[in-house]
């Protein structure tokens, strides 16, 4: 791909850790939406910043919740058009990060402000999903917690540098 803001799926795989058929399998689940749908033989998918972040994400919520979890299905399900509207200016972030040198601590978390993902695990298999700074999370969970709620914080900053730091990598091969 000429666009370095643009990527295959095996290119989607090897910068999150995984392989391609599991991205591809997140793509038929319906977790993941390519930019361009590789419809037709010899037509290949093309996925975006936006969509690195979600698969980093995905990658992260099975390894909290475990491979076989179907609240991995309900929280990508609900995190997925809205965290994608929301969160559109994390891919911008991610793009910042990884075209940054050394000097400019590309690879510091303390590089960019605290981003942290919400999630509040709601009675009968409900979900609120929240993106925010830490200050804000910080109160939203606190209350959540007060109502006798169940809440897990993700910390995306962490993730943004790591992605940031294999995005850098890759872009210098």
């Amino acid at each position: 791909m000429q666009d370095r803001r643009q990527f295959e799926v095996r290119e989607v795989a090897q910068l999150i850790g995984t392989n391609p058929r599991r991205v591809e399998g997140w793509v038929e689940q319906g977790f993941l939406s390519p930019l361009v749908r590789g419809r037709g033989p010899g037509r290949r998918r093309v996925f975006d910043l936006a969509n690195l972040f979600q698969a980093a994400l995905l990658v992260e919520l099975l390894s909290i919740f475990g491979e076989r979890s179907r609240a991995v299905g309900r929280i990508v399900g609900e995190t997925g058009k809205p965290l994608k509207a929301d969160a559109g200016w994390l891919p911008e972030r991610l793009a910042a990060l990884s075209e940054r040198g050394p000097a400019e601590k590309a690879d510091r978390a303390d590089a960019v402000p605290r981003y942290i993902l919400l999630i509040e695990l709601q009675q009968k298999g409900g979900l609120q999903v929240r993106l925010g700074f830490v200050q804000e999370i910080q109160d939203a969970a606190s209350r959540a917690l007060r109502d006798d709620g169940t809440v897990v914080l993700l910390n995306v900053t962490t993730l943004l540098v790591k992605l940031g730091r294999r995005l850098k990598a890759f872009r210098e091969r």
